[in-house]
């Protein structure tokens, strides 16, 4: 191209565009044909098929390249996203269309959209919470009825099978049949009465919290306060080494929550598992909030959750918006190349009848050289699109800050695959034939004179472009992965969140009213079932008493 000095002096034309030899496959291309047919007086040589070769092979190669990544990487980091969120009960991510359907469970977490609060537990806790969405005729007894009558409308919602939640609740009630009266309705599979259902709602929601290595996290939040004050909860204890074996004794692998839950609930445990990563521990201290008696415990974090921490804080932000511009400046440097080899061929002068080359200078081309580089240029912009599509993706995905530098020479590499070719696989006496040909200028056209005149003011408007464009592309990306992305793991690995509808349902306060308040008073209402029971059985036992007598004396 020509220099801002020379267009000071007016020296060139702004229309000027003047093309050298650069050490890639299609620079060589471009070259050798003419020179070829000028040498040897004919279209086709060995040297000729070898450049077209290389540069089909080049083109092959960096499809391929793109489309490993693109298969690998980036669709991968997609359904991974999608297996973390759903919205609307439809899988979220980079090329869905929500549209509104059953929840098909393929998900951790989903977000309704009018209270922009995800739900992350598993179906069945989920199902704990929603005591009105059972007790449909609001009579305080839900009934295996009323689970038969509203089995379709829940599995659409909860996906999972509310009979199968029915009999599992009875399942863990009967269990606790040593702390608590159990009713002949109760104990046939027919009623689980509100109470009931209270009671049993702790032991269901703690198995939310999925693992084992969480009893330490509750602990520290103080969701076992109550107890330890008060000896509320007989299930729990008064000590520490009482409320984390209740704890333990729920979450363990094989335990109350994986024998008794429904199968729904193995498969959430496991994928929450696989989609928040390797555990990370920290030492802290717990102390007993009545006698303040220690003890050291390991609480647990996700690494998922802490590289999407990470993406947020402000060195992170600047040092992939930096790496984002960098590339596109790349991508900017092979687009003016592959528009400078559209100028060429439609504007370049065509070949006399017998000369390409004079004086190692190119002074036209024929017909079917111009129609092979215009083919070539179509396959290169296509190519360019690509890389820049996925080659953004692929750096927005990226991990820590070594990973991402990494990334990003790796997407340089694939660009240089042309130029990798000619070193390597061109032999230096014909690359040092071609590199002595002069450079090739031609009128084009220029998309305005006045920036044509003043190239500087065009890189500057470049440079604010690319700017500006990686300021819309990382706050589209933020807001709509990263941000939604956190939020999920913070609730499926960890039940925290400002979003997190378990996290603000669940949360201190109503963990020490449901064991300071909520337990005392549905065993009490349970003792109250008890007597209840208990009197309604008595005339049936004095009847009995009476009509026993009757028959003795008849004997």
């Amino acid at each position: 191209m020509f220099s801002a000095e020379q267009d000071e002096r007016g020296e060139h034309d702004p229309n000027d565009v003047t093309i050298g030899v650069d050490e890639n496959v299609y620079s060589f291309f471009q070259f050798i044909v003419p020179s070829e047919k000028k040498k040897e007086g004919k279209g086709v040589t060995m040297d000729i098929l070898a450049a077209r070769f290389l540069v089909a092979l080049c083109i092959a190669m960096q499809l391929l390249a793109l489309f490993a990544v693109y298969q690998s990487v980036v669709l991968k980091d997609v359904k991974w996203s999608k297996k973390v969120m759903t919205v609307g009960g439809k899988s979220w991510g980079l090329f869905d269309t929500l549209e509104p359907g059953c929840n098909d469970g393929g998900s951790l977490c989903q977000l309704d959209a009018v209270t922009n609060e995800y739900t992350c537990a598993p179906p069945s806790v989920q199902l704990t919470g929603r005591w009105d969405d059972l007790d449909t005729d609001g009579d305080g007894v839900w009934t295996f009825e009323d689970a038969q009558r509203e089995r379709e409308t829940l599995q659409c919602k909860y996906a999972v099978d509310p009979v199968e939640v029915f009999n599992v609740f009875v399942n863990i009630l009967m269990l606790r049949e040593g702390l608590i009266w159990i009713h002949p309705d109760l104990r046939a599979g027919k009623k689980i009465f509100k109470p009931y259902f209270e009671y049993l709602k702790g032991d269901i929601i703690m198995c939310g919290y999925g693992v084992v290595d969480m009893c330490p996290n509750l602990l520290e939040r103080g969701f076992f306060n109550a107890p330890l004050e008060l000896n509320s909860s007989p299930r729990v204890g008064n000590t520490t080494e009482s409320a984390l074996k209740y704890c333990k004794r729920l979450l363990e692998e094989q335990g109350t929550c994986d024998q008794l839950l429904p199968s729904t609930y193995a498969v959430w445990k496991k994928e929450g598992i696989d989609q928040c990563g390797d555990p990370d521990y920290d030492r802290y201290v717990f102390k007993h909030p009545v006698d303040g008696k220690p003890k050291s415990l390991l609480k647990v974090d996700y690494n998922a959750r802490q590289d999407y921490e990470m993406f947020q804080t402000p060195m992170y932000f600047i040092y992939k918006s930096v790496i984002l511009f960098i590339w596109g400046l790349v991508i900017l440097s092979e687009l003016k190349t592959i528009i400078n080899l559209y100028q060429w061929v439609f504007y370049f002068p065509p070949a006399g009848p017998c000369e390409y080359v004079d004086n190692k200078q190119i002074k036209g081309i024929d017909r079917p050289h111009r129609i092979t580089n215009f083919l070539i240029a179509i396959e290169r912009s296509f190519v360019l699109v690509m890389l820049c599509y996925i080659g953004t993706l692929f750096l927005l995905k990226s991990g820590d800050y070594v990973d991402l530098l990494f990334d990003a020479v790796a997407l340089v590499f694939i660009l240089e695959f042309g130029e990798i070719l000619y070193t390597k696989a061109v032999r230096r006496q014909l690359q040092n034939q071609v590199g002595e040909l002069q450079f090739m200028k031609f009128q084009g056209k220029s998309f305005s004179t006045y920036l044509a005149l003043r190239p500087g003011l065009v890189d500057m408007i470049w440079i604010w472009v690319f700017m500006i464009a990686v300021v819309v592309i990382m706050h589209w990306y933020y807001s709509t992965i990263v941000y939604p992305v956190f939020d999920a793991l913070q609730c499926t690995c960890l039940n925290i969140g400002d979003n997190c509808r378990e996290a603000k349902t669940f949360n201190y306060d109503f963990w020490y009213d449901y064991w300071s308040n909520v337990v005392p008073k549905v065993l009490d209402q349970i003792d109250q079932m008890e007597a209840g029971s208990a009197s309604e059985a008595q005339p049936i036992k004095t009847l009995f008493h009476h009509r026993h007598h009757h028959h003795l004396a008849l004997l």
